[in-house]
């Protein structure tokens, strides 16, 4: 017998056998009759590939506390074998650690670190698996491109102001904010935030493109139909990576307002009377703010009947919570009895919001001490062009004559002791033509004002005045305490006035 034989795993047809187990049998026949018979140890017939897929969703990974992504994630679909070898290498080929296999090769996560647990330096690595069949075939299989980056990513977001009003006036209608990202390459996506204290998310920014510099808000939600809400905001910067470092930042808080300040004015006690006999001389201005942004300036402006500047307060910052007025203008002019000033207060806030409020403050009738006289006037009694009646007037003025010629009769009763001298007085037309002048005062204003002041002594009387106390004049223009030329202010010169002479 041959000391060996080889088989090329073909049977006695010519055909080859299937894979799988088999053992070799010898037999030896002697002659003198001995047959004995050996069995080889088990032995395979292989004539398969080991078969591996190695794939990976993202080769780009950060071992950082930051990252969505601190591994790379293996996956191996294989053929059953007895032993698959998986091998990580550096760029230069270097063994930097190793996974083993009994049959299938299965899917795993490297974590950037060599088999002693130290972290590897940023850059590109490879990963071989490799396993050897029963028949010796071998099969070996790369994923290139494994990259390590650990590059910190810090980002950052800064407002452009501290608050922003997007009403359209023209005045701070945008912010602006500043984004600073200090890694610019491997963005794969970013946001920026506008997110209010208790309301969340009003309005966003973002992209996959590269992230822009300034971004700039024009206060409208993401609908971008109206302005988000009014509130507290902070931009909220969001940075993505590829290699799964999440980047974010906070602006410093910010205010978005387009809702005015909201002011409540109070005046009292009313009606007003600065006539310095101790009882409602003073004005008390109550002035309440309620806005969450800072206040520019205010001013309190108080008109003359016909509209005129009267006096005015104003000031920087917040207001105080009361102001006092004496009643009497930015010239010393004490305010007319019985008229009605209009006030206005107006606040704006530091983003240009702004709210007015008007009151009305109501002159009582004034009693003014003259020597030893005591003195009203009063220019709002309203009469018919050219005649003593105060009645037939506009609903309103009818309606203020009454009130004005009742609270006179309260007052005059309260000075019981005193004689009445009611004098009425006119405006002068024809001032600046000293002959067309005195045939008006002569004709026309004298006999006008002394039947004038004849209709509020009927008037008084009616109202329970003794007639014994009052007397009448008619003074028409000889005493004006406006120069006639002063178009704005001559209206005072038109009225009548009270003498109270003590009896």
């Amino acid at each position: 017998a041959p000391e060996e034989i080889a088989w090329d795993g073909i049977d006695d047809t010519g055909k080859h056998v299937p894979d799988g187990q088999y053992t070799a049998t010898l037999n030896v026949s002697y002659v003198n009759g001995n047959t004995p018979q050996a069995v080889s140890n088990p032995f395979f017939v292989d004539t398969s590939v080991p078969q591996i897929d190695v794939s990976s969703d993202a080769l780009l990974f950060s071992p950082t506390a930051d990252s969505k992504l601190a591994a790379v994630t293996i996956k191996q679909s294989s053929s059953d074998e007895d032993l698959w070898e998986g091998e990580m290498r550096d760029a230069g080929g270097k063994h930097i650690r190793g996974w083993f296999w009994k049959g299938k090769a299965a899917d795993f996560s490297w974590d950037g670190k060599d088999e002693n647990g130290n972290l590897m330096a940023d850059g590109y690595y490879t990963y071989v698996v490799k396993s050897q069949s029963k028949g010796g075939t071998t099969t070996t299989k790369q994923l290139s491109g494994i990259q390590i980056d650990t590059r910190p990513t810090p980002v950052y977001v800064t407002a452009g102001s501290d608050g922003f009003s997007p009403n359209g006036d023209g005045f701070r209608d945008t912010m602006s904010f500043n984004v600073i990202v200090s890694l610019k390459d491997g963005v794969k996506s970013w946001k920026l935030a506008m997110v209010e204290a208790a309301a969340g998310e009003q309005k966003s920014f973002g992209g996959t493109t590269a992230v822009p510099a300034t971004v700039t808000w024009d206060g409208k939600d993401n609908a971008g139909i109206k302005a988000a809400v009014d509130g507290l905001y902070t931009a909220v910067l969001t940075v993505e990576y590829f290699k799964g470092n999440v980047a974010t930042a906070k602006s410093t808080p910010f205010r978005l307002a387009v809702t005015p300040p909201k002011v409540d004015v109070s005046i009292g006690p009313l009606p007003f009377s600065p006539d310095n006999d101790g009882v409602n001389d003073e004005l008390t201005i109550g002035l309440k703010v309620d806005d969450p942004v800072p206040v520019d300036s205010w001013s309190i402006t108080i008109l003359d009947p016909e509209q005129h500047p009267f006096t005015s307060f104003a000031g920087k910052g917040a207001p105080t919570e009361q102001i006092i007025w004496n009643g009497t203008s930015s010239t010393g002019e004490l305010v007319q009895s019985a008229e009605d000033y209009p006030l206005t207060f107006t606040l704006k806030d530091t983003l240009g919001l702004t709210t007015s409020v008007q009151k009305t403050i109501p002159v009582d009738i004034l009693v003014i001490k003259d020597g030893d006289k005591l003195k009203v006037r009063i220019a709002s009694i309203t009469f018919q062009a050219n005649t003593p009646d105060y009645v037939n007037v506009d609903a309103d003025k009818a309606a203020k004559n009454a009130s004005t010629i009742s609270r006179l009769a309260e007052i005059f009763k309260k000075y019981a002791k005193y004689k009445i001298q009611i004098e009425g007085h006119a405006n002068l037309i024809n001032w600046d033509n000293p002959a067309k002048a005195k045939v008006e005062q002569d004709q026309e204003l004298l006999p006008l004002s002394k039947k004038r002041a004849d209709a509020i002594r009927d008037a008084l009387i009616a109202q329970g005045i003794d007639a014994a106390r009052i007397t009448t004049v008619g003074v028409g223009a000889a005493e004006p305490i406006v120069p006639f030329s002063d178009l704005d202010n001559r209206w005072k010169n038109r009225r009548v006035e009270f003498v109270l002479v003590r009896q």
